[in-house]
């Protein structure tokens, strides 16, 4: 089982050494109520206004007994979290990957990689059966990274992101 005090060590052939030098100092938590003005920040560096979630709903995220919000920090700074929501479907637990988010000067590093591989270790802990994802149909990066994991396109999502921001929703049967 994941220890929250753990150790993150990139994975990948090419590491930065800037991000090396600070492997020593990362670690993978849940967050707190105290976190949500780091990750507010965090989400703004991120996403467009109007798209980043606001304090409010960081908050009532932290906050959700379904949630599982972890946070990737380096020398005390959130450089990344995933949310991760469970709810019942009829017999079944389904989960969601609600959000992914890495700040920009940290990406390629193989942290996304990582927060997902405990999402879904937390996933199949909890007897999950399947989890879905939404993503923009433009992001390479992410599309690649589900595809690698063995998410497969369920259906597009047009607008689903705004005008000309089409989504695509993602799903993945877990072996539980």
């Amino acid at each position: 089982m994941y220890s929250e005090s753990q150790l993150l060590v990139p994975t990948g052939a090419e590491v930065s050494a800037p991000l090396l030098s600070l492997v020593h100092s990362m670690r993978i938590r849940r967050a707190e109520t105290r976190d949500v003005f780091g990750l507010h920040q965090l989400e703004c560096s991120c996403f467009d206004p109007g798209m980043a979630f606001n304090r409010r709903q960081i908050q009532t995220l932290v906050r959700n007994p379904r949630a599982d919000f972890w946070v990737l920090t380096c020398a005390g700074e959130i450089i990344a979290q995933l949310i991760v929501l469970r709810r019942r479907q009829g017999r079944a637990l389904h989960g969601r990957i609600y959000s992914l988010t890495v700040a920009p000067r940290y990406r390629g590093q193989g942290l996304a990689r990582q927060l997902l591989a405990l999402g879904m270790e937390q996933l199949r802990t909890a007897a999950v059966k399947r989890v879905y994802l939404e993503v923009e149909a433009s992001a390479i990066a992410p599309l690649k990274l589900y595809t690698s994991l063995g998410f497969k396109q369920e259906k597009t999502l047009p607008a689903y992101y705004g005008e000309g921001r089409d989504g695509i929703k993602m799903g993945l049967k877990l072996d539980v």
